[in-house]
């Protein structure tokens, strides 16, 4: 059973973001605790320091968020920064708040529409829900169904792409699926070290700009 949220639940995030300089042609990381927990401001220093200086971003991800809160919060967080990109890190949260699968592809769907209507060029990343150590068979099948029918739906879905991270996750790639043999690259089997995220900063940086490079 779906249990709503209160949409402004993660009000000190969402004002402490507002209270920045509004920043124009950027690219933005719209999403929950992934983001939230690389830092409004180490995400941006790492991911320029990582790129030599060609990637600039906006953080805007806020803990737990759900799509809801991404749609509800969309006007003031996301569209008056008039993005160059943005990457959606979405749906793991909305798995536990008992949506279906196919709930939350919709959900995602309509914030991808969003986008697309307001910033009609503007390229769209999706990152698919990555393995964490502290994920059950049960929610990891379900994970993987979630992830391709959303790879489905940006493959058909213009100027819409997927930004897989999950290799990232692993030794190697023979070992993508085990959550055995994931790194040990968590501090609470969802979340990142700091270390990690400073890995992670070179990973994401030159994976996002070869798919710029695409777009």
């Amino acid at each position: 059973m779906y249990t709503p949220v209160d949409l402004w639940r993660s009000r000190q995030t969402i004002e402490a973001a507002l209270n920045h300089p509004v920043q124009t042609g950027k690219v933005l990381l719209y999403g929950s605790s992934f983001f939230t927990h690389w830092g409004y401001d180490r995400a941006k220093e790492q991911l320029s320091n990582a790129s030599g200086g060609k990637l600039q971003v906006l953080n805007h991800g806020f803990g737990g968020a759900i799509i809801d809160e991404l749609l509800y919060h969309y006007p003031r967080l996301a569209a008056a920064y008039a993005p160059s990109a943005v990457v959606i890190r979405s749906s793991y949260n909305d798995i536990y708040t008992g949506l279906t699968v196919e709930e939350t592809l919709s959900k995602l769907m309509q914030l991808v529409h969003w986008f697309r209507t307001d910033f009609p060029n503007m390229p769209i990343f999706l990152l698919p829900v990555f393995d964490a150590s502290i994920m059950t068979p049960e929610r990891h099948a379900t994970f993987r169904e979630l992830n391709q029918k959303m790879a489905a739906f940006a493959a058909e879905t213009e100027n819409v792409e997927i930004l897989d991270l999950n290799p990232f996750f692993y030794e190697k790639e023979e070992d993508m699926g085990d959550l055995g043999k994931l790194r040990d690259v968590f501090v609470d089997g969802l979340h990142l070290t700091d270390a990690a995220y400073e890995e992670m900063s070179f990973y994401f940086s030159q994976r996002l700009m070869n798919a710029l490079q695409k777009t």
